[in-house]
């Protein structure tokens, strides 16, 4: 089969991927029917009855079968040309199976490097309202990983970096460490998107929602835009976001229930 875009590079920003996929010329659709299809090892995505592959030429096996659905759908809604923009799940499984698979440390080495410096720990100084509105969304995530984790970190006023404990970023490693490829693409990809690794890993554990995630990464944008309005571009990159996120908490949830 043709390839989807380009080999996905999950350190790289999520709407710069698609971007750049939409400047590619895409390959025109080749097939007719989409199905999915049970097999040992997981669920395969055929067209016309052949296996659909990754970019790296490695055939689907997915482990969910909603999760095959959900791919199979994105292959279906695509018309005359196969657009890789339009495809959030087909390019977060792409870089499950190319990047993570073969680059599985790299990356785990960039999701953690966030513990050092994730969002919720620098904090404006001021106006009042944003420092209240900061400390209601994320100071509760942090007293999570302490109390759940035994995982404490330093949170400062200002862009100074401050070092955060040791212990800290070693209990954020093993935690990643022990997760699938596919958990960990979708990881990485909230993790770029919200600017922080702690959001990504309280969802998965359960301690916050989808919902509580998007209005956390959103603290600071949303304070703006009720001083000075929405701007119709900035409103375009949000949406954008938030449907990569839901994309990839959606594949979170359903490997939970898989393991479940």
């Amino acid at each position: 089969m043709s390839d989807v875009g380009s080999k996905t590079d999950i350190g790289t920003d999520a709407m710069a991927q698609a971007r750049a996929a939409m400047a590619i010329e895409m390959p025109k659709r080749f097939y007719k029917q989409v199905e999915t299809k049970k097999a040992e090892g997981g669920f395969q995505i055929l067209l016309d009855g052949r296996r659909a592959k990754t970019p790296a030429k490695t055939p689907y096996s997915l482990p969910h079968e909603g999760l095959a659905a959900d791919m199979a759908k994105e292959w279906s809604a695509q018309e005359t040309h196969i657009l890789s923009a339009t495809m959030p799940l087909t390019r977060l499984v792409n870089s499950a199976m190319d990047n993570v698979g073969q680059n599985r440390a790299g990356v785990i080495d960039e999701i953690v490097g966030y513990a050092e410096t994730d969002m919720l720990f620098y904090r404006v100084e001021s106006p009042v309202e944003l420092v209240g509105l900061q400390k209601t969304a994320w100071d509760s995530v942090l007293e999570l990983f302490a109390g759940e984790m035994s995982a404490v970190f330093t949170i400062t006023e200002g862009i100074a970096h401050v070092k955060q404990p040791n212990e800290s970023v070693s209990i954020i490693r093993q935690y990643v460490e022990k997760t699938d490829e596919f958990t960990l693409a979708a990881i990485a990809t909230l993790t770029n998107l919200t600017g922080s690794v702690l959001l990504p890993v309280a969802f998965r554990l359960g301690w916050i929602d989808q919902v509580a995630l998007q209005q956390a990464a959103h603290v600071d944008e949303d304070w703006q835009i009720s001083q000075w309005g929405p701007d119709d571009e900035a409103e375009a990159r949000r949406a954008y976001r938030i449907h990569e996120m839901a994309v990839a908490c959606r594949l979170i949830g359903q490997l939970i229930e898989k393991a479940d």
